[in-house]
């Protein structure tokens, strides 16, 4: 049976989660469920035993209303079969890195929880690889989930928020209001001046269809290369020429309206 914080999974938290928010349960069942999830059983095995055992099993989870203290981020995790090496500066994310997290982050705030695996695999890559190459992204997601402790998680999807926050501030033009493509109508275009630039180089329309993969295909013609490579090179480096990219555009724009009122 889990009796601290410590042993505790993001899987296994998060089915606690659900368990604690279900209005319509009461707390001594909620209090079942939840010490059933602790003792890796079912509710019905749990109601198979006897009263003094599962009192006694009860008063064991009873760890779990105490507020635990988030422990200091790591050089390295051990997950599954997996060590796993954070990115901990913002110069070290790649394009994919940040756009992956990005994309994640935006399903992570609409549907809850259940993305935090996903959002952390974005930062945690496998020892002696490169991220998303020659290893199952999947296979770490599901170990994320399955073995990483919750605690390590929130301490860890903090770190990574802060990280590509220290990216985001870099270019106010880019990200006046947030990411760059939200939800809302009301930043349909998101951050202002990006709406500008992207309409100068492509419709609305196709730039929210496409959102990320459209700023990689303008980046890959301003560069001259190709967006597979674009997706490995430092955010920065990606960001940066985004901005370049959007400027030009929006310079020859510009000076195809003065020739105009010209002629």
């Amino acid at each position: 049976m889990i009796t601290r914080h410590e042993e505790l999974s993001i899987n296994k938290w998060l089915k606690i989660a659900q368990i604690d928010g279900d209005a319509e349960a009461t707390r001594e069942e909620k209090s079942l469920a939840i010490t059933a999830v602790l003792c890796g059983k079912d509710v019905d095995e749990l109601l198979n035993l006897p009263y003094t055992e599962v009192a006694e099993l009860t008063t064991k989870a009873g760890f779990i209303l105490e507020k635990p203290k988030l422990p200091k981020v790591r050089k390295e995790y051990r997950v599954g079969g997996y060590t796993l090496i954070p990115t901990r500066k913002a110069h070290e994310l790649t394009t994919a890195q940040f756009i992956h997290f990005e994309e994640y982050a935006k399903k992570y705030r609409a549907d809850g929880l259940k993305w935090l695996p996903h959002l952390l695999s974005t930062h945690l890559v496998p020892k002696g690889k490169v991220y998303n190459t020659d290893y199952d992204v999947t296979e770490v997601i599901e170990a994320i989930g399955d073995d990483m402790c919750y605690l390590d998680a929130q301490a860890l999807l903090a770190f990574f928020f802060e990280t590509t926050e220290a990216v985001i501030a870099k270019f106010p033009n880019l990200f006046g209001g947030g990411n760059l493509y939200d939800s809302s109508e009301e930043q349909a275009t998101e951050g202002g001046e990006v709406g500008e630039n992207q309409g100068a180089m492509e419709s609305d329309s196709f730039a929210q269809r496409w959102g990320w993969t459209s700023c990689v295909r303008r980046v890959a013609e301003i560069s001259f290369s190709n967006m597979f490579h674009i997706y490995t090179i430092p955010a920065l480096e990606f960001l940066t020429l985004l901005c370049f990219a959007n400027d030009y555009a929006n310079h020859e724009k510009e000076n195809l309206e003065r020739w105009r009122r010209a002629h």
